[in-house]
């Protein structure tokens, strides 16, 4: 399916054995082995000796939707994910394949070289829940493609909280925390390229918070900021009016984790002129070196 004018592209239920054939579509059907198919009119319900797949409820497990945009091109229906019904291996109906592609565009897909008879691209990638997970990724882009976004839009609703993901660039090194991030640009040549990516589960480091966060007036009409970060990330700290006009930055610098951080503002703005008396806001930007980022914002008088 895809919009009048723009290529089309595949969509799947995540859950194959709920999902229904529509009339006047077209499917692709995999079949691993030789096999009889009936086809059941929607009217008569499942048949009785259907092979009923566990699916992840919000305690056990999760699913992570993935898409692709490339030029006019889609690729949306991808996704990872962990159940403990899951293997590491090959698993009918948690793992499906990569159809053929419809059309020139991108493509996105997950890489399992090592499955054998069952080695190849995937649409959908489920692993064993109760360890670290990777996903390894490729995604194809066509000639004049152009910039390549790979977004994960429902993350934060799908995926439980205490699940930090990274996803990394394995040709440019660059990393991004998907928590805080929504989704990972890069541009490809004109003549169109693979690029391959990875998605883990990182497990061990505490998340990066912001605390104790506090202000209070000094004499001259300044103010002194106090925080506190859990772990170890560059800090930018931006002074701006009530009416949200950045007054003063201070560059970013690196602080440890686990201290009682000080910052002291004299009211001298970027300009080098004194600012008026009133309410003014403080944000303070943490990010870590594994792409993890946080905002805190607290408002503050000057006094003079």
């Amino acid at each position: 399916q895809g919009p009048a004018g723009q290529p089309g592209f595949y969509d799947f239920n995540p859950q194959p054995e709920l999902a229904m054939l529509e009339a006047g579509k077209g499917y692709w059907i995999h079949v691993n082995e030789d096999t009889r198919v009936i086809i059941y009119s929607s009217n008569m319900g499942a048949a009785s000796d259907a092979t009923e797949i566990a699916r992840p409820s919000d305690d056990d497990g999760w699913l992570l939707t993935l898409c692709a945009r490339g030029g006019n091109s889609v690729d949306p229906a991808n996704y990872i994910g962990v159940s403990p019904a899951a293997t590491e291996g090959y698993d009918p109906g948690w793992d499906v394949p990569k159809p053929p592609p419809l059309t020139d565009g991108v493509r996105l897909s997950m890489q399992r070289p090592g499955w054998g008879e069952h080695a190849g691209a995937y649409a959908m990638d489920v692993r064993a829940a109760g360890q670290s997970n990777c996903w390894d990724i490729e995604v194809a882009a066509a000639p004049g493609t152009g910039e390549v976004e790979i977004s994960w839009p429902g993350l934060n609703a799908e995926v439980p909280g205490d699940v930090r993901l990274l996803l990394e660039d394995l040709e440019t090194g660059e990393s991004v925390y998907m928590r805080t991030s929504s989704a990972y640009r890069f541009a490809v040549g004109p003549d169109g390229g693979v690029r391959h990516l990875r998605i883990s589960t990182v497990g061990g480091a505490e998340a990066l918070a912001l605390s104790n966060i506090s202000t209070r007036e000094v004499a001259g009409g300044g103010t002194m900021l106090t925080y506190s970060l859990s772990q170890a990330a560059d800090v930018t700290v931006e002074v701006m009016n009530i009416a949200g006009r950045l007054v003063k930055r201070f560059p970013a610098r690196t602080v440890e984790g686990g201290s009682q951080e000080t910052l002291v503002w004299n009211g001298i703005s970027d300009r080098g002129s004194a600012v008026p008396s009133g309410r003014y806001i403080v944000r303070l930007t943490a990010l870590a070196a594994d792409g993890q980022t946080v905002q805190a914002i607290r408002p503050f008088s000057i006094a003079r």
